[in-house]
């Protein structure tokens, strides 16, 4: 079962507020899933109006990636810079002390003088040593399973926090891959302990598979490149270990899963911004969302990436001076292909090989399989800007242009040829007879107006 965000702002809300929980609170989702989008926007924000001006200091609600974090130290360092935006927000003004925080190593002799600039005196300033001295504040961990520190070590180090200095930690994390943390460090010698005949790495389960053969023949059967992987992971994995650690440290798991519809708005805002772009995604966003629903892709990161390609194109085609009706119909494909192309090279499918140097556009085969395949009108230069970042201006209207002349042309084609009198007899079995003499005769006469020349077809 997953709860709303607005039901997990209120749990979390609880957990803050009440001095009964020791234990930390884990969110945790898949990759992409919207977790990070989720804390330091709406939770962030939320818990700010709610305890920002309760606490010891003003702001003590402190967000920490663990990303590529190496040892404790970085993590203390990367504590201490958060607190010194929030310290610095609050002397000199909202969303200044980010860029000034993240700056200063809190070892630096630069630090007075930096500081003197703003009337602030280095005395005044958060002391490293303090952060242990925080109590009712509030650490937010988040990319747990993306830190090279051990399991064992960084859930030592937030432990020591929640249970010994009463400071409330939310770590946010992909609980799935928490375990495989140290997976891949030597794994060449991992693979060559796992292929030692002298090792049983069978299950009961592999046991049950082989009991057809005898248990030598067993033994001298090659291991297979999954069973390598697999068991490699079973012998190596950190996570029965995590499963321990966590049972004493979290108190309460939420499971997130985003609502796609729900969060499409705050995802334009915060990264769309041309106004009329954005104005123009928000209309279309049914049909972006079908696109990935219908896919089963709910993943932030690739919408996110889709629309900022497509903000990069639209931008472009602004400048092109066409019917609006042709182009209108060009946005709409061009905004089909940019997020079904996203969402299939994020699911590490091989790009539409656009053999032919002359073909840049045209309706396409994405899965390069013209009979079962998925159909897409698509766009070379799509490709290259998603792949490769190539992105050719005049070219790129030069085709645009060139595919509207042609869209208009047909157009014309089909209006004149539905506009001619013998398209009225084509269901003429329906008629009466008077109708389709009628008929005959408007036909004759456009013949004879218009020089319409008739082409027999011999039988």
């Amino acid at each position: 079962m997953y709860l709303s965000e607005e039901q997990i702002i209120k749990v979390i809300i609880e957990y803050v507020m009440d001095k009964r929980y020791t234990q930390a609170i884990l969110i945790e989702g898949e990759w992409g899933s919207g977790k990070t989008f989720f804390v330091k926007g709406k939770l962030f924000t939320e818990l700010k109006d709610h305890i920002g001006t309760k606490t010891e200091y003003k702001q003590s609600i402190i967000y920490t990636s663990l990303y590529g974090i190496e040892n404790l130290q970085q993590v203390m360092k990367e504590i201490y810079a958060s607190l010194m935006e929030s310290f610095l927000d609050d002397k000199i003004g909202q969303g200044k002390g980010e860029a000034i925080g993240k700056g200063i190593n809190f070892m630096s002799k630069l630090v007075s003088a930096g500081l003197g600039h703003f009337n602030i005196d280095k005395e005044d300033l958060p002391n490293i040593t303090e952060l242990k001295k925080l109590k009712n504040a509030v650490l937010i961990f988040d990319d747990l399973e993306r830190c090279n520190i051990s399991v064992n070590q960084i859930f030592g180090f937030i432990n020591n926090l929640v249970e010994h200095n009463d400071i409330k930690v939310i770590i946010v994390a992909n609980q799935d891959e928490i375990g495989n943390m140290k997976l891949t460090e030597d794994l060449a010698q991992k693979y060559a302990i796992v292929l030692n005949k002298n090792l049983c790495l069978q299950t009961g389960n592999d046991k049950k598979e082989g009991n057809n053969g005898s248990q030598e023949q067993n033994q001298d059967k090659p291991i297979s490149k999954d069973e390598l992987i697999k068991y490699t992971e079973k012998l190596f994995s950190n996570d029965i270990l995590y499963k321990k650690i966590k049972e004493k440290l979290i108190g309460v798991t939420i499971h997130y899963h985003s609502d796609f519809r729900n969060v499409y708005k705050s995802v334009l805002k915060e990264y769309i911004k041309d106004n009329d772009v954005n104005k123009y995604l928000f209309t279309k966003r049914n049909l972006v969302l079908n696109i990935f629903e219908s896919k089963e892709h709910y993943n932030i990161r690739t919408l996110i990436f889709a629309i900022m390609a497509f903000e990069k194109i639209d931008i472009l085609i602004k400048e092109i001076k066409f019917e609006q009706k042709y182009i209108d119909e060009q946005r709409e494909n061009i905004l089909k292909y940019c997020m079904t192309l996203a969402i299939h090279l994020k699911l590490g499918k091989k790009p539409y090989s656009w053999k032919d140097g002359t073909v840049k556009s045209g309706n396409i085969s994405i899965d390069d399989d013209y009979l079962f395949g998925e159909h897409i009108f698509g766009y070379k230069f799509v490709d290259d800007y998603l792949l490769y970042r190539s992105f050719n201006c005049e070219e790129i209207k030069n085709l645009l242009i060139h595919i509207m002349e042609d869209r208009k042309e047909e157009d014309q084609y089909k209006k004149f040829q539905n506009s001619l009198s013998y398209n009225s007899l084509v269901a003429w079995w329906e008629l009466e007879d008077d109708e389709i003499r009628d008929k005959l005769t408007y036909i004759l006469k456009e013949l004879e107006e218009k020089n319409i020349i008739l082409y027999t077809l011999k039988v």
